[in-house]
């Protein structure tokens, strides 16, 4: 293996990578909710395509889940905004982590020394990597492009990958798309910002008698839920790798 030809491979993906992340804050303004809901619509018969090509492609510059969800809710509905939510959430982490697997995955591995922490965190994520990859799907706090190229990198398996991606990103198109279509309703004209300024104006009377104010109610506790439940996931999973490395430990020294 050709060592200096891998690192190079891996930093440009890494600057690659990056560059387009970073590129959201600086056209956040072209790339609205009502921005992507207009060129969508405008597919006609090809905005379910318009609209998975979107969740695809525009994740890679970091533009947020939650203002593509926002778009399929108003646009399709609960359901097919699910359903194409899922569909092109998971054609994203394939693209993503093949881009990852086959940029920086070879340097990875040559770079993680025999009892090394690289290579036993390799090891962890990889005996563990259905579970971690469906917490990480479920917390609302982690990025989902970040999963994907991690995975790709440390070279886990592409069958527990793409099944815990499906899994774990069906919950979360659910609440984010019918937190999208709740905040779509309330303030098309404003944006995603201006539906949590209504919120915060109404009191709890006025609330309870607003559906859209309820629904993003309930799906931000949901989200909290989520959170929780991930970290309380991490926590055990982590906790059972200490305690099957400290038996091990213990067996060897006997031995």
């Amino acid at each position: 293996m050709n060592i200096r030809g891998e690192k190079f491979k891996a930093a440009a993906f890494m600057f690659f990578a990056v560059s387009l992340f970073f590129l959201f804050p600086l056209f956040k303004d072209s790339f609205s909710a009502e921005k992507i809901k207009a060129f969508v619509s405008s597919s006609g018969i090809l905005a379910p395509a318009a609209y998975m090509a979107a969740l695809v492609f525009l994740p890679l510059i970091g533009v947020p889940r939650l203002i593509l969800a926002a778009t399929g809710g108003a646009l399709f509905g609960s359901f097919s905004g699910v359903v194409y939510a899922a569909a092109g959430s998971t054609l994203a982490a394939v693209l993503a982590y093949h881009l990852a697997f086959y940029s920086a995955a070879d340097y990875v591995g040559a770079s993680a020394a025999p009892g090394g922490r690289l290579l036993a965190a390799l090891d962890f994520s990889r005996e563990n990597s259905f579970k971690l990859i469906v917490l990480a799907r479920v917390c609302p706090i982690i990025n989902c492009e970040a999963v994907n190229y991690l995975c790709g990198a440390a070279k886990i398996n592409f069958a527990p990958f793409i099944a815990a991606t499906l899994v774990g990103t069906i919950p979360g198109s659910i609440v984010y798309v019918s937190m999208g279509e709740a905040m779509m309703r309330m303030s098309l004209k404003g944006g995603i910002s201006e539906a949590f300024k209504e919120i915060s104006s109404l009191d709890k009377t006025a609330i309870s008698h607003n559906a859209d104010a309820m629904a993003l109610v309930t799906t931000s506790v949901i989200l909290f839920f989520f959170l929780l439940i991930s970290l309380a996931g991490f926590y055990i999973v982590s906790k059972q790798r200490k305690n099957e490395t400290k038996k091990e430990d213990t067996l060897s020294a006997n031995l």
